[in-house]
């Protein structure tokens, strides 16, 4: 299996994760989510300045000017994901923290298995 997901990264430089857990309705959530955080005015995205962690708002990059990212340092940790939203949206917004919450977990999950396959993948190469 990690030939075959190796050789897809290779081929498009990314894969797909197909998860039966996610509802069609909590992935609908998650990119509505995802666009009302994207949908701030740039001075609200640029309060997002952790640079210790690497995950300040990068602004857009004349290179590749549709690009946009955030993140958020121990994102899976529920009170770093408060925090996050409190400060994209001072006001609150619980629907963003309450359809992230959930989906963040599955994504840690995730992101662990694809560096313990990173290994594997590594192992492969250097055979």
């Amino acid at each position: 299996m990690s030939q075959s997901i190796r050789s897809a990264f290779e081929a498009s430089g990314c894969i797909l994760v197909n998860y039966d857990g996610i509802s069609g309705d909590e992935r609908e959530g998650l990119f509505a989510a995802m666009r009302s955080l994207f949908d701030l005015p740039v001075d609200a995205k640029r309060r997002n300045t952790d640079k210790q962690s690497l995950t300040t708002y990068p602004g857009t990059l004349p290179a590749v000017p549709l690009y946009e990212a955030q993140g958020v340092m121990n994102a899976a940790d529920i009170d770093k994901s408060e925090a996050f939203t409190r400060l994209m949206w001072p006001q609150g917004n619980d629907k963003f923290w309450y359809v992230n919450t959930p989906l963040l977990m599955f994504i840690v999950v995730i992101t662990d298995r694809l560096k313990g396959l990173h290994c594997s993948l590594d192992t492969l190469s250097s055979d």
